[in-house]
């Protein structure tokens, strides 16, 4: 006979990027308000010893309102979404679930949205087994599987309780499951023309559960036809270099295209979006299909939309990590993926793969309607800054980043977007500024301090266009005129264009002595550097979002901090620039590879730490500060998918 009080039970296996949904509802008859769910991860205790050789062997769930969304406050002042991010073998997780306007959705019919996942990144050989629990006395569901060692061998019924599992004995009470193939599985209306935007995971990652969040979010935001997937074949696989990686996952996209082709399904459009060293792979992925058929895309009628890149290491991390990691990498830590990222030359060509995906897809790249980049500015030494935004950024009229450095464990920090009206502030000064920074770069007879400080500003220095409305959207206003620096028109009034320095000012410059040199890179709003072992611990130990932050929209400070365009006129690309460079020349070169005759729209982000999972959401609550990034992801698909007309008819 089953006990009255345990209403639901359900007991599963999540593998590496496993993902368990229930969508609870009750129908209440009488005055009964008290629900209770409990989760407990049923490996064995002892294991959490080991768990980092194959593991980790712990979950992520939360629980939420039926009406939750995390831009709408909740209807009542009641802290009820709650989140667990390292559920361990042995441990359980107890919630009160409450019969309010927040979780009503009709009459006396009340629910709830559950989430269970696996949180292995290392292999696939492993998995983590639960067991699940709703009913009306939390003491009793306590019994069921008290103690580290209960039902762990089987996923069956027990004598506890004899219930058959996934099946609710209160017939007011529905559960409906899905599993990540089934979450995964939206589709679109395939009677209209059909938008593929491809997701490609990053270093020790997995599509199903890592990119979960900027799915459902695009699906749910973006006002167009999306038909969204990605390669889930190279999970626990990320020591296999990027060439093997990326060719994997191109013959997936080829046969999933030609297979969509081949249904009558019209595909209009494909995008990419990358994160971290998913957007290498991507890039390879890409490489992989225009090498087995030449113009892959035209040939069938797709174009390529929005390449989007989020945190991804472009440039390797040569330049960016101490010498004994790059070392480590170099002698096979990461396989041959550590050694693509260390820019180690190929044995056959003799070049770092990645010196040569800029060249091999410039025609491709040039093809796309939209290049984009999601950087961090802080807190993220796994792919620092200047390597994800490719090298060239305009730091004289950014707002103060150094500030950042002192506020950046402050949640509270306004740093904002940068608007137009901002950029144009103090113009005169700024302007001043900057001519005197293009000074430094190109003035080739200065001491050896000043050449050093020449080539280290010129790497990190550009000029872009703002791309913010009035109203603080990210609708373009209008892409900079096309200006190089050997322009010798006057621009001192065209805050858009770059200049080249009058002779009396560069006589000045010439004979500027070192300390003034140095007070000059002082006044650029230079990032901190990140710490790659502090962004390591904040993967593992990282802070989360508290529930004011997550109940109260009105309370977060934007995340955007830098939204403009770069042109690649305004790059400095002169060979004899060029030949300045002597340790950092590799990037360098790769930096103004993917510059040349391309357009970016460069976006940075100020995040807490972890950053670097937080910049794409990997959990929703416990990555919760990256919900701004993945908003403007979703509202720069708005714009650009608007056909000329509409972008007219929204700019009128």
């Amino acid at each position: 006979m089953n006990d009255p009080h345990i209403w639901y039970r359900d007991k599963d296996i999540v593998h590496i990027g496993g993902v368990r949904r229930y969508h609870i509802k009750y129908t209440k008859q009488d005055e009964r308000n008290d629900i209770f769910f409990r989760l407990k991860n049923i490996e064995k205790a002892p294991i959490r010893a080991i768990h980092m050789l194959n593991g980790p062997f712990i979950l992520y769930c939360h629980v939420i309102p039926w009406n939750y969304h995390h831009n709408k406050p909740l209807e009542q002042d009641s802290r009820e979404v709650h989140f667990n991010n390292e559920l361990k073998p042995g441990q359980t997780f107890n919630i009160k679930l409450l019969l309010n306007d927040n979780s009503k959705i009709h009459d006396n019919v009340y629910g709830w949205k559950i989430d269970i996942i696996s949180q292995i990144v290392i292999t696939s050989n492993t998995s983590v087994l639960y067991d699940m629990l709703i009913g009306d006395d939390l003491a009793v569901l306590k019994k069921v599987n008290k103690g580290p060692f209960k039902s762990l061998t089987t996923l069956s019924g027990d004598s506890v309780t004899y219930m058959k599992l996934n099946e609710a004995s209160n017939p007011q009470l529905s559960v409906e499951k899905f599993t990540d193939e089934d979450i995964w599985s939206r589709p679109p209306d395939y009677n209209q023309p059909v938008h593929l935007v491809i997701l490609t995971h990053g270093i020790f990652s997995n599509l199903t559960a890592d990119m979960l969040y900027l799915k459902e979010s695009l699906e749910s935001n973006v006002d167009d036809n999306l038909l969204i997937k990605g390669f889930d074949g190279n999970a626990g696989k990320t020591e296999g270099g990027v060439k093997k990686l990326g060719s994997k996952q191109g013959k997936y996209l080829i046969s999933l295209i030609d297979n969509l082709l081949s249904q009558g399904i019209e595909i209009e459009r494909v995008s990419f979006i990358g994160h971290s060293l998913g957007g290498l792979v991507q890039l390879y992925s890409i490489k992989y299909m225009l090498d087995h058929e030449k113009n892959f895309f035209t040939k069938r009628n797709i174009k390529p939309h929005n390449l989007v890149f989020m945190a991804s290491p472009l440039l390797g991390i040569l330049n960016e990590i101490s010498f004994i990691l790059s070392w480590l990498l170099d002698l096979g830590t990461l396989g041959k993926t550590g050694r693509d990222l260390t820019l180690s030359r190929s044995k056959l060509k003799g070049r770092a793969l990645l010196d040569e995906l800029p060249e091999d897809l410039h025609e491709f790249m040039k093809s796309c309607s939209n290049l984009i980049i999601y950087a961090n500015i802080i807190n993220d030494g796994i792919v620092p800054l200047r390597t994800s935004a490719l090298l060239y950024l305009d730091y004289v009229t950014m707002d103060d980043v150094r500030a950042l450095k002192h506020n950046k464990d402050n949640d509270n920090t306004d740093v904002g977007q940068i608007s137009e009206e901002n950029s144009k502030k103090d113009k005169n000064n700024s302007f001043k500024k900057y001519k005197q920074l293009v000074s430094l770069n190109f003035n080739l007879n200065n001491t050896r301090k000043r050449d050093k400080l020449s080539k280290k500003i010129l790497r990190i220095n550009a000029r872009g266009s703002d791309n913010l409305t009035d109203s603080g959207s990210s609708t373009p206003i209008e892409k900079q005129s096309k200006a190089s620096f050997n322009d010798n028109e006057d621009h001192e009034n065209d805050d858009n264009n770059s200049v080249e320095l009058s002779q009396e000012d560069a006589e000045d410059v010439d004979h500027m002595d070192d300390n003034t040199a140095l007070q000059y890179s002082e006044a650029l709003n230079l990032p901190p550097k990140a710490s790659i072992v502090q962004s390591a611990l904040n993967t593992i130990i990282c802070p989360v979002p508290n529930q004011d932050y997550i109940i109260n929209p009105e309370g977060r400070e934007p995340v955007i901090f830098h939204d403009r365009f770069y042109q690649y006129n305004d790059i400095p690309v002169d060979e004899e620039v060029t030949g300045l460079f002597q340790k950092p020349k590799k990037q360098v070169r790769i930096a103004q590879k993917y510059h040349d005759e391309l357009n970016w729209r460069k976006i940075l982000v100020k995040l807490p730490p972890d950053a670097h999972n937080n910049i794409v959401v990997r959990r929703r609550f416990s990555n919760g500060y990256g919900w701004g990034v993945i908003d403007h992801l979703c509202q720069v698909f708005n714009d650009t998918n608007a056909r000329p007309l509409e972008r007219l008819k929204s700019k009128i």
